[in-house]
């Protein structure tokens, strides 16, 4: 617990860094409004087609959410493995933060499937620069992965065989993963306001 508390300001660097990640909760109805009837408008019983243009929209918007909805999961479960963490409960950060990992894998596969539907330059560069956020994010994981386990390893030594170098170093590879995705989001949320996504009001903010 000694060598925990010793590296504990290098951690919380890692914790304040990865926060700005959470919130990406999409809902891209939010600002739709429902239709009024009108009585100069005659009632017909023959439904309007969807034509193929609003079917790829759907099909692009529902990858989008669908990865953004792991990219929280991911950040959520992240954020609890470092709880763990600084309970000394090393199993169960290590199993979070590989569940993190998971999560984050699925959202880039999520990303990476809303190419096929893209018709502009900038919904093809979107999902790109999505499943670019979401490849930091999992850099970020692993070397948070590898500083519990070698935090776990300090622990276990006496207080002159600790050796913070390595720890010290996965933290900063961290921090340098996460700062990458942070700047890789507002990318991506600079390219989804020039897409059909962006035009029909922006979805909930962080």
């Amino acid at each position: 617990m000694k060598f925990a508390r010793l590296l504990l300001v290098a951690l919380l660097v890692l914790i304040v860094l990865s926060s700005g990640c959470v919130g990406f909760v999409r809902d891209t109805y939010r600002n739709v409004v429902s239709p009024t009837p009108s009585a100069t408008v005659p009632v017909t019983s023959t439904p309007i087609p969807i034509n193929q243009s609003i079917e790829r929209q759907y099909n692009y918007a529902d990858r989008l959410n669908a990865g953004l909805m792991n990219y929280n999961n991911a950040i959520v479960t992240a954020n609890e493995s470092r709880i763990a963490y600084e309970s000394a409960n090393w199993e169960t950060a290590t199993a979070e933060i590989t569940q993190a990992k998971a999560y984050m894998e699925q959202a880039r596969t999520a990303f990476n499937s809303m190419k096929a539907f893209a018709s502009t330059a900038d919904e093809t560069a979107l999902s790109e620069k999505w499943n670019e956020t979401a490849y930091y994010e999992t850099q970020a994981f692993e070397y948070m992965n590898l500083s519990y386990q070698e935090a776990r390893y300090q622990a276990s030594r006496t207080f002159a065989e600790q050796n913070p170098i390595k720890y010290n170093y996965y933290v900063g590879q961290a921090n340098y993963y996460i700062s990458l995705a942070k700047q890789s989001r507002s990318e991506a949320e600079a390219l989804e306001m020039r897409t059909f996504i962006g035009q029909q009001g922006r979805v909930i903010s962080s």
